[in-house]
C-alpha cells in the first residue's frame, strides 16, 4: 500500500497543483452548463400535509399529473367554484389542484399576465392572481392586483363546513383579490408577507396613494344630495310665496305614506304599559 502511495507522487508531473492535475478542462459549450445550479421550486410554498392530500386526490391524478400551462386553461375554464379544502376531512378542491400545478410548472411572467387579463374566465383571473401573490414581488404584486378591485362579478365559493347546507357561497372577484391583499392566508395557503403599500410609497416605488373608485361614487352621491336640497328649497319658496299652495296629488300621496309609515313605527315602538297604570291587581 505504502508503495502504491510512492508510485502514485511519483507519477504527478513536479511543479504541479494537486488540484489542476484530476481536473479536466472545463468546455463551457457542453450541456451540462446549460443546466442551472439550483432551480426555484415554489410548489414549496404550499405545506407538506396539503400537498400529499392535493397529489393523493383522483382529480390530481387524472387531469393535472400530466398537465402544461396551456392544459390549465382548459381546465380552469371547466371549474364551477374557488375554495381550497371542503368537508370535515379537508379534501383539496380542484381549484387547490390547480393552483399547486402552477406551482410547479412556474409559467413565466407573460403566460401569467394573460391568465389575469382573460377577462372571459373569471376563475382563471383568480387562479392567475393567486399564483402572482405567492410566487411574485410585493411591488409586481400590488400593480397587477389593484385594478383587478374594479371586477365586481360574482363567483361561486366553496363553504366552510356546516356554514351552509349547499356547501357553497357566493363571493366576487374583487372580494377575493382584497383579502389576497390584506389577510395573511387565503384558500387554505399562507400567503408570504406582503409589505405595507405606505412603504412602497415613502421609497417611491408606488406613485402614490391608490384612487379608489369609491371615492368618485361618494362625490357624486354628495352633489346628487346637494342638487336634491336645492331643488326642495326652491319648491318650498315657490309654494309660500305665490299660488295655491297645494302639492300635486303625486306628492300628497307619497307624504300620506311616509306619514303612515311614520306612525306605525312609532307604535311598534311604545312601550308596554305597566300592570299598575291598567288598574291590574294581583
Amino acid at each position: 500500500m505504502r508503495r502504491e502511495r510512492e508510485t502514485n507522487t511519483e507519477r504527478r508531473p513536479p511543479g504541479e497543483d494537486v488540484t489542476s492535475f484530476h481536473t479536466p478542462p472545463l468546455n463551457h459549450h457542453s450541456p451540462l452548463f446549460s443546466i442551472p445550479l439550483s432551480i426555484p421550486c415554489t410548489q414549496f410554498l404550499v405545506d407538506k400535509i396539503l400537498r400529499t392530500k392535493i397529489q393523493e386526490t383522483t382529480y390530481w391524478k387524472q387531469h393535472c399529473f400530466g398537465a402544461t400551462a396551456a392544459g390549465v386553461v382548459d381546465l380552469a375554464a371547466d371549474l364551477e367554484a374557488v375554495g381550497g379544502t371542503t368537508t370535515a376531512l379537508r379534501r383539496p378542491t380542484p381549484f387547490l389542484c390547480l393552483l399547486l400545478k402552477l406551482l410547479q410548472l412556474g409559467p413565466s411572467r407573460d403566460v401569467v399576465a394573460e391568465y389575469i387579463g382573460n377577462a372571459d374566465l373569471k376563475y382563471l383571473r383568480v387562479l392567475g392572481a393567486l399564483y402572482a401573490r405567492l410566487a411574485w414581488r410585493p411591488l409586481d404584486v400590488f400593480l397587477t392586483l389593484e385594478p383587478l378591485l374594479l371586477d365586481h362579478r360574482r363567483l361561486r365559493a366553496h363553504a366552510a363546513p356546516g356554514t351552509s347546507a349547499s356547501g357553497f357561497e357566493l363571493t366576487s372577484v374583487d372580494a377575493v383579490v382584497d383579502a389576497l391583499l390584506t389577510e395573511p392566508a387565503a384558500f387554505d395557503v399562507a400567503l408570504p408577507r406582503l409589505p405595507p403599500r405606505k412603504a412602497l410609497e415613502d421609497t417611491g416605488a408606488l406613485p402614490g396613494p391608490r384612487v379608489s373608485a369609491m371615492d368618485g361614487a361618494a362625490d357624486a352621491a354628495e352633489a346628487a344630495a346637494r342638487r336634491g336640497g336645492g331643488r326642495g328649497q326652491g319648491i318650498e319658496e315657490g309654494v309660500g310665496s305665490g299660488g295655491s299652495g297645494r302639492l300635486p296629488p303625486a306628492a300628497t300621496a307619497a307624504a300620506a305614506a311616509v306619514a303612515a309609515q311614520k306612525r306605525a313605527t312609532c307604535r311598534s315602538r311604545r312601550p308596554m304599559p305597566c300592570v299598575r297604570s291598567l288598574g291590574w291587581r294581583r
